[in-house]
């Protein structure tokens, strides 16, 4: 019989051959469509909205696999904040009002910041699911709004003082949430423990729109092709979560 004051270390989340395979398969598959439909896009042969509300397709249908799939109440709420974002993220594309206006507009900057916020909500509760769920743990959780305002306070040192101040803010708040779900994926070990695959693939998501998105999705053919991977990546997360709490589930029967 095991002391109670043990702690039991769980095993990592297994990639099952199948499962492997139609990963890989979906990513290439994924990966070459993205890149015809960014030349496409380019010579003018079909319009950007159309290509981009196909993709939000497949992290929108995913989200609501895993909503209403898993028995874990986290990933439940994780995949409705999922589902939110699929949705902004739809409207950046779909509403022309919206996905044509300057940057800096508010409109544009308040569903950005609104999109994000969904983003690191559903980070939080996918990562929260990891077990064990310990007093580190609570005090990581409980430290993340503090340190967003050092992020804040760390861009606005760095930052230019040309830039409107309305624009500044936002883009600061922006930038701040996108760390911050970084942060909740990488710098919990529970996480690399248990799911050390979708944990590397979670916190790339961020690093991808910070890196390859800041000026816009249609800035240029190199934004647009890296929203739809963004996109793509954002469906093979959920898949992997999908798939690696069915394992457990099987595990514990």
């Amino acid at each position: 019989m095991s002391s109670p004051n043990m702690v039991v270390t769980p095993s990592p989340i297994i990639w099952t051959p199948r499962f492997t395979v139609l990963f890989a398969s979906l990513l290439a598959l994924g990966l070459s469509i993205a890149s015809i439909s960014t030349q496409l896009w380019l010579d003018d042969v079909v319009r950007a909205e159309l290509i981009l509300i196909f993709y939000t397709a497949l992290p929108l249908v995913s989200s609501l696999l895993i909503t209403f799939r898993v028995k874990s109440l986290w990933i439940r709420i994780g995949g409705l904040l999922a589902f939110i974002w699929s949705l902004l993220m739809r409207l950046h594309f779909t509403i022309p009002s919206v996905s044509h206006l300057d940057p800096h507009a508010p409109l544009a900057a308040h569903l950005d910041i609104a999109t994000q916020c969904a983003f690191l909500g559903a980070a939080t509760c996918f990562s929260a699911s990891s077990i064990p769920f310990r007093r580190w743990d609570i005090w990581f959780f409980c430290l993340l709004p503090l340190i967003g305002v050092v992020i804040v306070g760390l861009n606005v040192l760095v930052a230019p003082t040309d830039l409107p101040t309305g624009s500044f803010q936002e883009r600061m708040i922006v930038t701040a949430l996108l760390y911050l779900s970084v942060i909740v994926w990488w710098c919990r070990p529970a996480n690399w423990t248990v799911q050390p695959g979708a944990t590397f693939l979670a916190g790339m998501l961020p690093l991808l729109q910070m890196l390859f998105t800041g000026s816009g999705y249609y800035a240029n053919d190199v934004a647009f092709f890296m929203t739809l991977v963004i996109l793509l990546l954002f469906f093979l997360l959920n898949l992997r979560l999908l798939q690696g709490k069915q394992c457990l589930s099987a595990t514990r029967r």
